[in-house]
């Protein structure tokens, strides 16, 4: 199978209620092709969304590196009725993100390059954790 089909079979998998929850348990098994296919797509889709509410912070960080490249997708995934959720898990896990090294680039390119609607709930988040993160850096 072709690697354009695989992805859009996917996609269709993560659309479908009954096949999202069985990507939902890849995930949780910790399967990183499965958050890499369409992540745009899956994060503002109705069933889709939920496969990325159940990734770990490594995870969501891996997602949160492919989603900023596009920084015109992330604006428009935060500011979804369904994408909404993804600002949700990293303001939750921003802790979590920040003190892998690659995770804290992430949350800077975030905060950057995003809108005042998203970048002050993800600064809220980091300074609700800013003494931890002080003394744990990349631990």
């Amino acid at each position: 199978m072709d690697n354009s089909r695989s992805k859009d079979t996917i996609l269709s998998r993560a659309k479908d209620v009954v096949e999202s929850d069985k990507l939902q348990k890849v995930i949780m098994e910790g399967s990183r092709d499965t958050s890499k296919t369409h992540v745009y797509e899956m994060m503002i889709d109705l069933v889709g969304h939920q496969i990325i509410e159940k990734c770990t912070s490594e995870q969501t960080t891996h997602i949160l590196d492919i989603v900023i490249q596009q920084p015109i997708q992330f604006v428009r995934i935060c500011g979804d009725t369904h994408g909404y959720c993804f600002l949700q898990v990293i303001v939750q896990n921003c802790y979590q993100i920040a003190l892998d090294q690659h995770g804290s680039c992430m949350l800077q390119q975030c905060i950057e390059k995003s809108p005042r609607e998203i970048r002050d709930p993800l600064i809220s988040g980091i300074l609700a954790n800013s003494f931890s993160l002080c003394t744990n850096r990349y631990k």
